[in-house]
């Protein structure tokens, strides 16, 4: 009797033991099955979205722009691209946001309250997805660097790649003709940036943004000297439509094969209101040498008339490029933008 105690008790045994070990076996083999499916849908490029939003959500946005870089390289700042992700999502329920497939390969729209609310670019590196929102826009720039040398925009590094001309006359003297004393620069193409561009060349401490375009000139602060020509030029032209001046006096500071002097010698000057006196007064406000023969200036100037019996002040904004000609700085190039002067703006 004993003996089939035991024999029954071992079998017992036996059979819990073995119980136990498939139940092990299940639970590992489905914790492997769980990981397995983790991990190819981890390599999936649609987690790269729910990733994204996690960061997203978090605030994670160090790597969320990191990211960013690696996916649509781009030259935003840091601080501007924060700011445009936070102007997107930063009243979003994250936890509601959808996605579907667009017409591009790789990008999807993210879509809230049945309304698009941005679009997602996923490529795949080192066997995984990543994923960047896109920024699209019209904030394309020219860069005009002294040539030979590279650029920074928002303290990133700009390839060779965006070079789009080379060693050709800067932008601001092709109103004269080929002059080798003028600044040689090579042009940069820049795309889609969020706000205005920190420019940087190594050995170049200035910039100075083309009054009539989205072009950026580099160079270096000029002396204070370079000043009063800037202003004593913006004088004489100002005095001619008001009849204060003369052509001779505009012939004598310019290049007259420039295409300024071939627009200011047809002018028509006789619409300016007769007056009996009048006062000139000007500052520079932005001033920088392009090279040792050339140098460009914001002039903000106003100008008081007095009729007898009537008083007027005009406000106006010059931006003027200057090139030695014989020893002496003669006007090369010459922008009106009113908008220069603050005065204009309170009015």
């Amino acid at each position: 009797m004993a003996k089939k105690v035991k024999k029954s008790f071992a079998s017992i045994m036996l059979m819990t033991t073995t119980l136990i070990l498939c139940l092990i076996l299940s639970f590992v083999t489905l914790m492997f099955v769980k990981q397995k499916i983790a991990s190819e849908e981890a390599n999936l490029p649609q987690s790269a979205i729910s990733t994204y939003l996690a960061e997203v959500k978090k605030e994670n946005y160090d790597q969320i722009y990191a990211d960013s870089l690696i996916v649509d390289p781009h030259f935003n700042s840091q601080a501007d691209y924060i700011a445009q992700l936070e102007n997107i999502y930063a009243e979003i329920d994250i936890n509601k946001v959808m996605y579907q497939e667009n017409a591009n390969e790789g990008e999807y729209d993210l879509i809230y309250d049945d309304q698009l609310l941005a679009t997602l670019k996923i490529i795949e590196q080192d066997g995984r997805y990543i994923a960047s929102t896109i920024f699209k826009g019209d904030n394309d720039y020219r860069i005009e660097v002294p040539t030979g040398h590279s650029l920074k925009i928002n303290d990133l590094e700009v390839s060779s790649a965006n070079i789009i001309a080379q060693n050709v006359q800067a932008a601001n003297f092709s109103g004269i003709a080929s002059n080798e004393d003028a600044p040689k620069v090579d042009i940069y193409e820049i795309k889609n940036l969020i706000s205005e561009p920190k420019v940087s060349v190594e050995g170049y401490d200035m910039a100075m943004k083309d009054v009539l375009s989205n072009t950026y000139f580099v160079g270096k602060a000029a002396d204070a000297s370079l000043e009063d020509i800037a202003i004593n030029a913006a004088r004489t032209v100002a005095q001619y439509p008001a009849k204060d001046g003369s052509l001779g006096a505009i012939a004598n500071i310019s290049i007259t094969s420039s295409d300024f002097y071939n627009r200011v010698k047809t002018l028509e000057n006789t619409w300016f209101t007769a007056h009996g006196s009048y006062d000139f007064t000007a500052q520079v406000s932005d001033i920088m040498q392009q090279n040792d023969d050339s140098f460009i200036a914001n002039v903000i100037w106003d100008y008081y008339i007095n009729t007898g019996s009537l008083e007027r002040t005009y406000h106006g904004g010059y931006q003027i490029s200057f090139l030695k000609v014989n020893g002496s700085y003669k006007i090369a190039g010459f922008a009106i933008d009113n908008d220069l002067n603050p005065a204009n703006k309170e009015q």
